[in-house]
């Protein structure tokens, strides 16, 4: 289920770039986006779970924490990116995602650590560095404080996703995608009515832009029910990391064959690191 979310996951992050590419990349377009693919993601949710939909507080409690936050964590990262290097916020984004679950895991969930998980970890936080080494020597305090809070924030995304699945009262991993994607759904809309395109970007949404939005849709929603899935069986110190690991060695293979995307000695040691601290896992 890793490996498959690992692949949906590079796969979605590809259609996102195309849709930047060829729809645009204002904020108005950008929740068109999200919010299609949202609502989409959750129409395939609910007919993968048999057209049944059950709710709880705890889903809705923790669904509605990981969602917010997630959206916190976006706007953080919107303003930082204005004035931080991406490599270096890209470190932040992913070293978070793997750690803050890991460490919360270990300390409150009685996981298991292993020789071969603290070489993994540091080999896949090694490959990160490496691509975003040059990011340090160019960012100011203020910098390194929103890359610090998106670090926390989305790490907590996915402690709280890992704290559903774990619960007595959790509803199914369909139904829990569900109630964070109508929630995300629901905070985009009113943004969306009340923006326009850039002047340079279509005035009407272009078809390429419905299609891509649907292939997202499709392509996200089951990434993250077999991330939820993993989250479930999978201890949180294996199932972060080899995600994290995954999605750098397949997102930067395949940004290579789509985008035609140079692999230059930086980032082929990068994808060896990954690959490397991923099998360390498996």
């Amino acid at each position: 289920m890793l490996v498959g979310a690992s692949i949906l996951q590079s796969l979605a992050m590809i259609c996102s770039k195309i849709y930047q590419r060829r729809v645009g990349a204002s904020f108005n377009r950008s929740l068109a986006f999200i919010a299609g693919r949202d609502l989409l993601s959750a129409l395939l949710m609910f007919a993968i779970n048999g057209f049944t939909f059950r709710l709880t507080s705890t889903a809705l409690i923790l669904g509605a924490a990981a969602t917010l936050t997630g959206l916190v964590s976006g706007v953080i990262g919107m303003r930082a990116l204005k004035i931080t290097p991406l490599a270096l916020y890209t470190f932040f984004l992913m070293s978070g995602g793997m750690l803050v679950p890991y460490v919360y895991g270990l300390c409150f969930l009685g996981e298991t650590l292993t020789v071969f998980r603290i070489l993994g970890v540091l080999l896949i936080l090694g490959a990160l560095f490496v691509s975003g080494k040059e990011g340090f020597r160019n960012c100011g305090v203020k910098s390194l404080v929103l890359c610090a809070l998106i670090f926390f924030f989305n790490g907590t995304v996915n402690t709280l996703s890992k704290l559903h699945q774990i619960h007595p009262d959790a509803v199914t991993a369909a139904e829990f995608s569900i109630i964070c994607s109508l929630i995300r759904a629901a905070v985009c809309l009113p943004f969306l009515f009340t923006t326009r395109p850039d002047s340079d970007e279509p005035a009407r949404f272009p078809a390429i832009g419905i299609a891509l939005t649907v292939a997202t849709a499709v392509i996200s929603g089951i990434c993250y029910l077999l991330q939820l899935m993993s989250a479930a069986t999978l201890p949180a110190t294996v199932c972060y990391p080899v995600m994290t690991g995954g999605a750098i060695v397949l997102t930067t293979l395949t940004a290579a064959v789509v985008f035609r995307e140079k692999l230059d000695q930086k980032t082929i040691l990068c994808l060896v690191l990954s690959f490397v601290g991923t099998c360390l896992f498996l």
